[in-house]
């Protein structure tokens, strides 16, 4: 479903299927953190670096909704993990006015940075409107992709079941062991969560040494079935299968590398908005 977009100091992933909803939804490949890497990959994209709108990440389920230029150059104080975009219908909130809207050739390009943790895209074709979402153990823990399509329902009317979204390359399952305050933090915002947590007594794998109170979390398994309580179509949900703990030849991962970790980009945003 991703196809590998290779340029010269820059290697990307681009979800194939959304092309056709005129929609870009990137995950970049191993690259230097460095001035020229980062423009050579928005270059590539054709886009302007001025319309990229990344917020200050902290774990959480706290969301950022983009009203205009303004009101994101004003958003330093504001810490959150997820942001949500619209081109199209306007939110039924009273705070909001038409002129507030994002429109044309000025909207945004969302993005977010990772290392392990779970990138999730939200578009929605018909109204244009778009999320992206960083969800580590805590985020997802906390819920935070209900809390997007809970947004996107009472803020624009949307339904979920209208969503197309991605479940991005993250740490997978047999390289992500916890332990038991992992499994009790989730038991307190989800009924069973056994359903996306493995303990040591059933094994994943038999190369893993089994330790007393420590689980293996599926975390792109938990975001999915978080998308599915909150009323998403499981046809319109895509979850990549790619492991960046796993694949260190196109992933940096914080579980590998520790504080070395660099980190890959998460970006979306309309095509038909890109600089001619």
């Amino acid at each position: 479903m991703f196809k590998i977009v290779e340029q010269e100091q820059a290697t990307y992933l681009k979800f194939k299927p959304w092309e056709e909803l005129g929609c870009s939804a990137i995950f970049s490949l191993k690259m230097r953190e460095t001035a020229a890497a980062n423009a050579s990959l928005y270059k590539s994209l054709n886009i302007d670096k001025s319309r990229v709108v990344q917020l200050k990440q902290v774990h959480s389920r706290n969301l950022f909704i983009l009203k205009n230029r303004e009101s994101y150059q004003k958003q330093e104080l504001f810490r959150a993990d997820a942001v949500i975009s619209s081109r199209g219908r306007i939110s039924s909130l009273p705070e909001y006015s038409a002129d507030d809207q994002l429109a044309g050739g000025n909207s945004a390009v969302l993005q977010g940075v990772f290392a392990d943790c779970v990138p999730v895209y939200f578009c929605e074709p018909r109204e244009k409107i778009l999320a992206l979402a960083h969800a580590g153990w805590r985020g997802t823990g906390k819920r935070i992709c209900s809390s997007v399509l809970r947004e996107l329902t009472l803020r624009y009317g949307i339904e979920p079941e209208d969503c197309q979204i991605i479940i991005g390359p993250a740490i997978g399952m047999r390289n992500y062991q916890v332990g038991s305050e992992v499994f009790r933090f989730f038991s307190n915002y989800w009924d069973d969560p056994r359903n996306f947590f493995q303990d040591d007594s059933r094994s994943c794998g038999a190369e893993k040494q089994e330790k007393p109170g420590k689980y293996y979390l599926d975390l792109k398994e938990a975001n999915r079935q978080d998308l599915l309580k909150a009323g998403a179509k499981e046809e319109n949900i895509y979850l990549s299968p790619r492991d960046t703990f796993k694949d260190s030849e196109m992933f940096y991962s914080y579980r590998r590398e520790g504080n070395q970790a660099l980190r890959m980009k998460a970006l979306l945003f309309w095509e038909e908005s890109k600089q001619d």
